[in-house]
């Protein structure tokens, strides 16, 4: 029988996604440096990337370099020794300006800010049902000097209150720079973000 879902997804294969008994013939112990790289305006330099395998262990011991004016660090790791193998992902974002990548994918100048990020993520299995059933990760970031364009969220807010004191006129007089009735408004067209940090955990219950 298929395997269906509901809505817009896909449903999750149960098929197997990797040659397991290839990945432990594997010996691989390199260290691969790329000083220059390019894509779709996107530009990343002094990367270092050290790779191991050997008897189904795969590993990205060391993966770091320069991009989006930031830096990147990141290690990973496939252990595939036994039927079900082991998925391990750590990663570490300091500094990188966004906007490049906001624009690529919004195919607008809307948003910019400076990202750092650390990741931490596994997961269990050799199928697609697998690997979502068993993923688990944590991830913290802090957005720092951003802007996002052509929307003044300050405004809208205010814009919402000024109707409510225009409802209770008394208020007014309770509240510094209201003496026209209402609270004045930026003139900048756009929402500027000091600082936003958030963190996410993925673990199914």
């Amino acid at each position: 029988m298929s395997n269906t879902t509901s809505g817009i997804w896909p449903p999750l294969s149960d098929a197997e996604l990797l040659p397991l008994a290839d990945l432990r013939s594997l010996i691989v112990d390199g260290k691969f440096k790329v000083g220059a790289l390019s894509l779709m305006d996107i530009h990343a330099s002094d990367m270092l990337f050290v790779v191991k395998a050997d008897k189904g262990l795969l590993q990205l011991t060391q993966g770091e370099g320069k991009a989006l004016q930031g830096t990147f660090k990141v290690s990973a790791a496939l252990d595939a020794r036994t039927d079900t193998p082991i998925y391990t992902l750590k990663k570490t974002v300091t500094g990188m300006q966004i906007q490049p990548v906001a624009q690529m994918a919004l195919e607008d100048d809307l948003f910019k800010g400076i990202l750092d990020m650390q990741l931490d993520f596994s997961s269990t299995g050799n199928s697609e049902k697998a690997l979502v059933n068993n993923a688990k990760g944590n991830t913290t970031f802090k957005l720092a000097e951003g802007t996002v364009r052509g929307a003044n969220l300050h405004n809208s807010l205010l814009n919402g209150f000024n109707e409510l004191l225009g409802s209770y006129r008394e208020l007014t007089a309770l509240l510094p720079d209201t003496s026209s009735g209402h609270m004045p408004l930026e003139l900048s067209e756009d929402t500027k973000i000091v600082e936003l940090t958030g963190a996410a955990h993925l673990e199914k219950e």
